[in-house]
């Protein structure tokens, strides 16, 4: 967008202000923006995780009993050109329906893979930030979580592709005592 100097009597301008308007907001001259930043491999490794999907959650809230289990729906697709996965996620967890919604995606300043996450639950964001291995066929993030109390709890979320019709979302937390422990097994079949 261009601004248009804004004309003042005799050529005076108010004190700071720049004769051609706000110099930020000037256009580039042709050619001389770089433009959008490119794709590498790690955004193009997301096109694995679009589409409907029909889910099987298992969460361990008390790591002495059996988990729980649940169905639920996920439906992702690439957006902003292709920068970030967009997952919506319906079903039930801790008893409860849920929503979910997250952007994943891949930060060339960073050079991490970044996650955001929030559903119905709660009121908080979940930001992880890591790295991929086996050709990005599995995807580790680390973050905190708001825990019992409102202490943060430290969490490890793996993604671990199994074919291109099937992957596996574990989510781990570290307790006050120090302990890692699963939280939540999910496995994506799509449909």
């Amino acid at each position: 967008v261009r601004v248009a100097a804004q004309e003042h009597p005799k050529g005076d301008h108010p004190k700071g202000e720049h004769p051609k308007g706000d110099p930020s907001k000037e256009e580039h001259p042709k050619g001389d923006h770089p433009g959008p930043m490119p794709l590498n491999e790690h955004h193009k490794s997301q096109e694995m995780f679009v589409g409907d999907w029909e889910a099987t959650a298992r969460e361990w809230n008390d790591p002495t009993q059996p988990p729980k289990e649940s169905k639920a729906t996920a439906k992702n697709k690439l957006v902003l050109g292709g920068r970030f996965l967009q997952m919506e996620y319906k079903g039930e967890m801790m008893g409860q329906p849920m929503e979910g919604f997250g952007l994943s995606g891949y930060d060339t300043q960073k050079n991490k893979h970044v996650m955001v996450w929030m559903d119905s639950l709660g009121t908080s964001q979940m930001h992880t930030e890591g790295d991929c291995a086996d050709g990005c066929k599995t995807t580790t993030l680390i973050g905190e979580i708001p825990g019992p109390g409102g202490a943060s709890m430290k969490t490890r979320n793996v993604t671990k592709v199994v074919s291109p019709t099937e992957h596996v979302f574990e989510m781990y937390v570290t307790g006050p005592d120090g302990k890692e422990m699963k939280m939540f097994e999910i496995v994506y079949k799509k449909k």
